[in-house]
């Protein structure tokens, strides 16, 4: 999920995260980059850590 703090950004108005389409279903990638490694807002001071 590009923006996982999507409606914390919906209600304070911050722009959305863009995606990095050549980290898109990467045959053989077996990693979270490109699905699970975006960032939250650094005005989003209720992250959730991430394993």
């Amino acid at each position: 999920m590009p923006n996982p703090d999507l409606p914390f950004r919906l209600l304070k108005n911050i722009a959305l995260e863009r995606g990095d389409q050549a980290t898109w279903y990467m045959a053989g990638n077996l990693t979270p980059t490109g699905y699970s490694d975006w960032p939250y807002a650094p005005e989003n001071d209720q992250q959730i850590s991430r394993l």
